[in-house]
């Protein structure tokens, strides 16, 4: 933007994103990022972010998707994200001209580190906490004016918190990047991870760092291996923090074993022998690593498989006769719920994406197979959902011109193996925009059209399964509502830990959870317990 007006931060606009340079010093500018929510939050607040030294070409962080969904993660009305501009960079006081000679352009995180140790004992090891902690300080005035004017009521001068995103990696490997003109561009990676959660958190100070560094070590210090966990991902560079599919990955290198083994926060591995940097560690210890599909790594995957038992009649009467029960997914991704349902609920599984390219990397680096009882669909879910309730309704009135004493058609074809119907119909599909009502699923798979269509698909007894991302308490209300308007009654249940929540929408008037049937004992050996005790009743008010 060449020239902001005097007043353009004074309001909240929702939706809107501006993004300007601004310097903080002779040497030094920043690049910054703000934008408006588009939910309404009960109280306006603001809050900062700065992107991570060496993490500026980070999708999370360099794309405007990516840059939406910090906000939405956040839940504030503006955040404000602040980058590293640097055209030198400065270590313990010292003006660095650039690494190797090469006086100006940004230093990597890796350079900077290099040129740390190239000063020898002379200084100090440089700190990039306290680097960033200082920058925090320098920056207090600046996000503290962008903050919108209703944060200064009464006269008070309104706090404006650092928070980080954070996704514990130790180390990436790019398995292959590819790109799609329905997705874009996307990336398979493995990843190495600190066994914590992700989180979004609070800076602890906002103070200039004392004297004596005590982050020398890093808040972790030293961990032992033994606590990492190894992932394969799928990620879109249009929703960068968004992972579409994460994979548990397993191996059993023999390093590991060695309970010396441990990795610091300066970036190394000591197996108890040898040090050695993490990137050669992680990379040679990948190397024959499988996928593990019997874990469900998603927090909102294990609710969705918790859920089922809610069909529980329907489906076991299906198996007692000798069938496989049969799902439609909607929304692929890396595969990793279809394949779990086909290996180890043993159900028929119809798998819909819109992208070839998607389903290709899903063949290649999860695992995804055509065979009897998984079908991979490549189109539209909409369109497919339709076309196949527009069979069901031709055969049904086939089946009632043949012969009226017959049973009710849909109870003959219920045990017939070519019938189009199917037992769960589940909904997986992001919006791609996080400044809608909804992340997930889009507002097209609340219409009447496609919910008619859906249960058209259902067996009797069968449910329609789907994962929400409601941006606010109003637009999942006007979820449950939509599922009423059509199907009989509809349960819930909260994804530990995130935003996500799973509905449960049924073709028929619900007393419970069958918690110890056949179905229920074969689900438990796979997930919590508790998921299945915790599907609840929906309320449109809720």
């Amino acid at each position: 933007m060449d020239q902001l007006e005097p007043r353009a931060f004074e309001n909240l606009h929702p939706g809107r994103r501006i993004v300007f340079d601004f310097p903080i010093r002779a040497d030094e500018t920043v690049s910054v990022a703000v934008l408006d929510s588009t939910i309404r939050w009960e109280t306006v607040t603001c809050a900062a972010m700065l992107v991570p030294d060496g993490e500026e070409d980070d999708w999370v962080y360099s794309s405007e998707g990516g840059q939406w969904q910090l906000l939405v993660n956040a839940e504030v009305s503006r955040m404000v994200i602040v980058q590293r501009n640097l055209t030198s960079s400065v270590v313990d006081g010292t003006k660095n001209q650039g690494v190797s000679g090469q006086s100006g352009g940004q230093a990597s995180l890796e350079e900077r580190r290099h040129v740390t140790r190239l000063k020898g004992t002379t200084y100090r090891p440089s700190c990039l906490q306290c680097e960033d902690e200082a920058l925090k300080a320098r920056l207090g005035s600046l996000v503290v004016a962008l903050a919108p004017r209703v944060c200064f009521r009464g006269g008070r001068i309104p706090v404006v918190p650092f928070v980080g995103y954070s996704d514990n990696i130790i180390h990436r490997v790019v398995v292959e990047e590819s790109n799609s003109s329905l997705t874009g561009a996307m990336v398979v990676e493995d990843v190495v991870l600190d066994d914590s959660d992700v989180e979004l958190l609070e800076s602890e100070s906002s103070a200039l760092p004392s004297a004596e560094c005590s982050h020398r070590m890093g808040s972790r210090g030293c961990r032992k291996l033994e606590r990492v966990v190894y992932r394969r991902r799928l990620r879109f560079k249009r929703m960068p923090n968004l992972i579409q599919t994460e994979s548990h990955l397993f191996g059993n290198p023999q390093t590991l074993k060695d309970p010396r083994t441990t990795i610091s926060d300066d970036g190394n591995v000591n197996t108890g022998i040898i040090t050695v940097s993490a990137g050669a560690f992680c990379e040679d210890t990948l190397t024959g690593f499988q996928i593990d599909h019997s874990k469900l790594v998603h927090k909102y995957l294990p609710p969705i498989v918790a859920g089922l038992v809610l069909a529980a009649s329907c489906i076991e009467s299906c198996v007692e006769r000798g069938d496989k029960a049969k799902v439609l997914a909607l929304g692929v991704g890396g595969g990793a719920l279809p394949i779990f349902l086909q290996n180890y609920l043993g159900f028929r599984v119809q798998a819909v994406d819109m992208d070839r390219v998607v389903l290709d990397l899903a063949h290649r680096h999860f695992g995804l197979k055509n065979g009897v009882d998984m079908e991979v669909l490549v189109g539209d879910a909409l369109q497919i959902v339709d076309e196949l309730a527009w069979k069901i309704a031709v055969d049904d009135a086939r089946s009632q011109a043949k012969s009226s004493n017959c049973e009710k058609s849909r109870n003959v074809s219920a045990g017939e193996g070519e019938d189009h119907r199917v037992h769960a119909v589940i909904v997986d599909i992001d919006e791609g925009d996080p400044r809608g009502k909804l992340s997930s699923p889009p507002s097209s798979f609340l219409g009447h059209k496609f919910l008619s269509s859906a249960r058209t698909l259902l067996h009797a007894g069968g449910l329609l399964a789907m994962n929400v991302v409601p941006n606010g308490a109003e637009s999942y209300r006007g979820v449950v509502s939509s599922l009423l308007s059509v199907f009989d009654d509809v349960y819930e249940t909260d994804v530990a830990g995130d935003v996500n929540r799973v509905v449960f929408a049924l073709t028929f008037k619900a007393t419970g959870v069958n918690v110890d049937g056949p179905l229920a004992r074969r689900v438990k050996q796979f997930v919590d317990a508790r998921l299945i005790t915790g599907v609840r009743r929906a309320h449109a008010g809720c």
